[in-house]
């Protein structure tokens, strides 16, 4: 879930006193439409107008599975913004099935095209005649709005039961206020962009880890004081990796996972911030004590220098091996290596970052060392990749296939989904610590 987190810190700056918590669900609607990536490692779905990405192993499901979401399902979304319209889901949970004219939504946006009776939030158009307005600044309605719709929907729009003013993160902060916010970055520009439409200038920022690159699409934690119209960072830490394993597990320590594959091993480390998730429903928490030698696991993981740390780890049923990283070395048309182990390429099936085929004469001539691929050695593995294919560096699971075409990637500022930390090295004793 992504959190509000609001309170003060203690003189460690890593522990403190919350005085509130608000989980902020972005959307709770039913799926109208889902498109499926090539890989089948990401969907795009359309709920409410909202378009969400889903993420095979970046999102934590409950009560459904990610091969599992269909159309008419009821989910209650809580994720990162993209866009005014766009959202990258960190956890779904299915409610119920999608009846009209019964089933209660929940939607946020900015009110636009408003008559007598509706108004549109993006697409969405909502009948609020009858809806309580006692959560509005003067009980009013106006265009440019952002606010909180609950009602019940049917096939076409909205009916509107209560309406509530939706405050930005950045309308609530005073000078000098710590903040740490994470989300998707957008609107890269110079030394500045922007988090959940939170403005952030990391000119004098420490980026981690080691060679993190701060591009449009990938997932940050920014902390720094609010200087009255923008974050003055400390830190940018990437929070999301682009490094994808999924082996069987040779060994666990108390924060490493040694994992086998046919040609070598690979080590993680585990940290405080690594999400772990148990897909098989051995354990509703998992945590690294629970892994055992033999387990399946799905791991991302981000490069810090020489070492690899886990952002996500899934125990899961056995299947392929994989593993997704920049490319080492390679020789022509015979093998290519990454993460220190080599694949033999006899007889794979090549993709281009579209998931167009490619002969192996032409996946060769494009390859630079460098190069962002993903290898799938079938379910017997035998060291010889059977798919290889070029993957985007920039964003993640899902980001090039969905591209936003919306002239709105600059307005996120009506929703409040941004995941606070109040154990931020940058904050100071006592100050507030929004996210």
């Amino acid at each position: 879930m992504v959190v509000d987190i609001r309170g003060t810190l203690n003189g460690d700056l890593v522990s403190g006193t919350a005085s509130t918590v608000t989980v902020n669900d972005e959307v709770e609607g039913p799926i109208s439409a889902i498109e499926i990536d090539g890989d089948n490692d990401a969907k795009l779905m359309t709920v409410l107008g909202i378009l969400v990405i889903v993420e095979r192993t970046g999102t934590v499901f409950e009560g459904v599975e990610f091969d599992t979401l269909s159309a008419n399902d009821v989910i209650e979304v809580s994720g990162f913004r993209e866009s005014a319209t766009r959202l990258r889901a960190t956890r779904i949970e299915k409610k119920s099935v999608f009846v009209p004219g019964q089933s209660e939504v929940q939607v946020t946006g900015t009110i636009s095209d408003l008559n007598q009776d509706t108004f549109k939030l993006g697409e969405l158009l909502v009948n609020f005649s009858e809806a309580n307005l006692q959560g509005l600044p003067n009980g009013a309605l106006s265009n440019g709005q952002a606010v909180e719709v609950d009602g019940i929907a049917d096939e076409t729009l909205v009916r509107a039961v209560n309406i509530k003013g939706k405050q930005t993160i950045s309308n609530t902060l005073e000078i000098g206020d710590n903040v740490s916010v994470e989300g998707v970055i957008s609107n890269l520009e110079g030394t500045r962009f922007q988090v959940d439409g939170i403005p952030v200038d990391f000119s004098d920022a420490s980026i981690t880890p080691l060679g993190f690159t701060l591009k449009n699409g990938v997932v940050v934690d920014a902390a720094g004081t609010w200087n009255g119209s923008l974050v003055v960072a400390e830190s940018v830490a990437g929070t999301r990796g682009r490094i994808e394993i999924e082996a069987t597990v040779e060994s666990v320590t108390a924060n490493t996972i040694q994992l086998r594959l046919f040609n070598g091993t690979v080590t993680v480390l585990v940290d405080n911030n690594t999400r772990l998730d148990d897909d098989t429903g051995v354990t509703d928490k998992l945590s690294i004590s629970d892994l055992r030698a033999g387990d399946f696991v799905e791991v991302e993981a981000l490069q810090d220098g020489s070492e690899l740390i886990a952002s996500r780890i899934d125990r899961d049923d056995l299947d392929d091996d994989v593993i997704q990283a920049a490319v080492t070395a390679f020789e022509s048309g015979v093998s290519v290596t990454v993460l220190g182990i080599a694949y033999r390429t006899d007889g794979a099936e090549f993709e281009d970052q579209a998931n167009r085929d490619l002969s192996a004469t032409d996946f060769y001539n494009q390859l630079q060392v460098g190069d962002l691929i993903k290898l799938k050695d079938d379910l017997i593995p035998d060291g010889v990749a059977d798919e290889v294919e070029f993957e985007s560096q920039d964003s993640q699971d899902g980001g090039i296939t969905f591209e936003d075409d919306s002239d709105d990637s600059d307005d996120s500022d009506d929703s409040d989904d941004s995941d606070d930390s109040d154990d931020s090295d940058d904050s100071d004793d006592s100050d507030d610590s929004d996210d």
